[in-house]
């Protein structure tokens, strides 16, 4: 006798092997390793900014942080995911508590590649 849950619950996808990533993965790296690029310039070679003296560090420990995620996904790892997720939680606040305002434009960017991430998660390893 079969239970209700298990008829609603997809099947688990399988993992993807070697090159079978997903091209809107693909596209998701690349897009976020180069913004994360950005970030680590403006980081360390940019004049101390208008927010505070602290912001330009973080703002290259999350570029680091985010590269690293991104490496995970690209290689189609769980960890990738928990990482940028984890990220994004804590940029969100740092955001909030370093300026004082919520910034709707970068949560919704952010939800949308977690969402992304999230349809491709169970054919991760």
């Amino acid at each position: 006798m079969n239970s209700p849950n298990k008829e609603l619950s997809s099947p688990p996808q399988p993992p993807i092997e070697g090159n079978r990533r997903p091209i809107i993965l693909t596209i998701v790296c690349i897009l976020n390793i180069a913004g994360a690029i950005l970030n680590l310039v403006r980081g360390f070679f940019v004049s101390p900014s208008k927010h505070g003296e602290w912001y330009l560090p973080l703002l290259a420990i999350s570029g680091m942080v985010a590269i690293v995620a991104m490496v995970g996904v690209w290689r189609m790892r769980r960890w990738g995911v928990y990482t940028y997720i984890g990220l994004c939680f804590l940029a969100q606040i740092a955001l909030i508590a370093m300026l004082g305002y919520f910034n709707w434009t970068a949560l919704l960017l952010r939800c949308a590649v977690v969402a992304i991430l999230l349809v491709y998660f169970r054919r991760m390893r």
